[in-house]
């Protein structure tokens, strides 16, 4: 994952501001609940500042006699207060809106670059942290960054708007207390820059642990097995250690800062109530003005250091949402989304490969110079040794993957420019046995496939086998399956995945290794069913199988990335004096 965030993350000389930028572009949508809780903050400067202001008039009303109009003002004065309290809850309840909007909007967003990146970018990415980054990431943008950008708004009108009052009382006085204020704040921000730079570290972390949970959850039989639960946890702990170690860190830069400020406030304040204590002293301002003025100092100085601690959590947010909007620089694969329809029985070739090379990230090549036809109804088994390249062929071939080299086209069009139509005529079956939360008739028609009569997904159910299991279920075709399918066994998910692949009923069938998880019966029975597949529909397979082959068009062998040999299944093809032959036959025979 950090491999690609290096390669897709655009650099810029102000990255905040661009990314505040794009955060509230991406939310424009909605952006007048922005707007209308911004100016619902008014309500709470007048709120704080008139209060202050209003019960100094108060007690200078009360100190001259002049009970009647003090009595006057707070009858005019209360009403007022409550609605205000009114437009502040109001404003707050608004922002809250607002932050749920614009985490939902993001997370969304994202979601649907990832599901429209290439696939060749999705499969280097590290899942745990693409989990981490829209659960996790999302909720601080939500509660730090987007929370206390209005907190920011807020504290920096009631800090200007309280100061401007207090240089009314007295001008000198104002201007020795923003001398104070200023340094404090600067020293407050020095630190800013060490804590976004651990909080980064801290998230980059927990982006690795939470994919560690994940493997560990899936892979849960293997380390029962094999005793893994000791080391796995030590292996876990060693992250969280390094975690411990970041928030020591962090918290002891935020401790120096929060104990050495607080005795420059209390400095400003004491400097404060002296001067003006002088002053009352002298008889130059009235009781009442020395009250707003010493209430006055702590509204310019708390929202000053809310501001300070606001701008360092938002630093905080800002590196969520960089890790957030970064999935934003995927690119995105390009679909032709015309209606044309490409698939003519009349065709003559199905798939062609041309020169086809490729390699994954930082890999030597896995294929070299492949060239293949596949005639249109032909039924053709690939097959070869592990690691020779087969399955990553077929993922070209699927479009998966585009191809590093040569090229590759699908009834004469080629598989990246026409790829939204191609991949309507093609039925795909891989190892990983996708199966979704979903109902087993959803599983089957894949929900949005426009065509989810139960006719015909029972019909696809029995030619792959799992009709009869599947009305074994509590609810039939109803059933719902539970994340990944476990509620089935893996040969009830690997039945669903190929009835899935007849549902379709497109023109080219890819099968990658389907009878890996069938018993000898369902496999007989499996093979039984492609071998009666219309001779308008070609099929692409992946098997080790060998002495169930028999009844295809033809085989071709890969090794090491090459096509090393092709031809129809018998003495004519794979000769018992064929390396390739001896070395399959004896790995047959072990498995048997």
């Amino acid at each position: 994952m950090r491999v690609i965030e290096h390669k897709f993350m655009k650099k810029s000389k102000h990255k905040e501001i661009n990314i505040l930028y794009r955060i509230f572009v991406s939310c424009k949508e909605f952006s007048w609940l922005f707007l209308f809780s911004t100016v619902l903050i008014l309500a709470d400067i007048i709120f704080l500042i008139g209060s202050v202001v209003f019960f100094g008039k108060i007690t200078d009303y009360i100190e001259a006699g002049e009970m009647e109009v003090a009595v006057s003002h707070l009858k005019i004065g209360a009403p007022i207060a409550i609605i205000l309290i009114i437009l502040v809850w109001f404003g707050q309840y608004m922002r809250k809106i607002f932050r749920s909007l614009a985490v939902e909007k993001l997370t969304t967003d994202a979601l649907d670059k990832i599901l429209h990146a290439p696939f060749k970018v999705i499969s280097e990415c590290e899942i745990g942290d693409i989990i981490y980054r829209l659960n996790f990431d999302s909720e601080k943008i939500s509660d730090v960054l987007l929370e206390n950008i209005f907190l920011i708004l807020r504290d920096a009108l009631i800090c200007i708007t309280a100061y401007i009052y207090l240089c009314s009382i007295n001008h000198a006085a104002g201007f020795v207390i923003l001398i104070f204020l200023l340094i404090t704040f600067i020293f407050s921000r020095l630190f800013d820059f060490s804590i976004k730079k651990i909080s980064k570290s801290i998230s980059g972390i927990y982006g690795i642990v939470t994919g560690m949970v994940i493997d560990y959850l899936k892979g849960m039989s293997i380390i029962r097995v094999y005793n893994l639960q000791e080391v796995l946890i030590e292996k876990y702990n060693k992250e969280l250690n390094k975690v411990k170690g970041l928030f020591i860190k962090r918290s002891l830069i935020t401790s120096i800062a929060s104990r050495l400020v607080p005795i420059l406030n209390k400095v400003i304040i004491s400097t404060a109530v002296l001067y003006v204590g002088i002053l009352s002293i002298k008889g130059v301002i009235s009781i009442g003005s020395i009250l707003s003025f010493i209430f006055l100092i702590s509204k310019v100085q708390t929202p000053l250091f809310n501001i300070s601690r606001s701008l360092t959590q938002i630093q905080q947010g800002i590196v969520s949402a960089e890790r957030l909007l970064y999935i934003s620089e995927f690119p995105t694969e390009y679909i032709n989304n015309s209606k044309d329809n490409l698939y003519h029985e009349s065709e003559d070739i199905a798939v062609e490969l041309t020169n086809v090379g490729f390699m994954y990230q930082n890999c030597n090549k896995v294929l070299n110079n492949i060239n293949l036809k596949i005639k249109n109804g032909e039924k053709v088994a690939i097959v070869g040794l592990s690691g020779s390249g087969k399955s990553t062929l077929i993922k070209l071939i699927s479009g998966l993957f585009p191809a590093d080299e040569g090229s590759i086209k699908i009834f004469g069009r080629d598989s990246i420019k026409d790829m939204g139509q191609i991949r309507l005529m093609i039925a795909y079956v891989s190892q990983s046995l996708g199966v979704f939360s979903a109902s087993v008739k959803d599983n089957i028609s894949c929900g949005a496939c426009g065509n989810d009569n139960l006719e015909d997904v029972i019909e696809a159910a029995k030619k792959a086998g799992a009709h009869e299991f599947i009305l074994r279920l509590e609810k039939g075709y109803d059933t719902e399956l539970t994340e990944s399918g476990s509620n089935l066994s893996g040969g009830q998910k690997q039945r669903i995945t190929l009835a899935r692949a007849f549902f379709r009923k497109a023109p080219i069938i890819i099968l990658d290794e389907p009878e890996s998880s069938l018993d000898k019966e369902n496999m007989l029975s499996l093979y039984n069913t492609l071998s009666k597949i219309p001779k308008n529909h070609t099929l692409i397979l992946i098997s080790h199988n060998l002495q169930m082959l028999d009844w295809l068009d033809r085989i071709v062998v890969m090794e090491e990335g090459t096509i090393i040999q092709e031809g129809r299944p018998g003495p004519n093809l794979l000769l018992p004096t064929d390396l390739y032959f001896n070395k399959f036959k004896r790995i047959e025979e072990k498995c048997v």
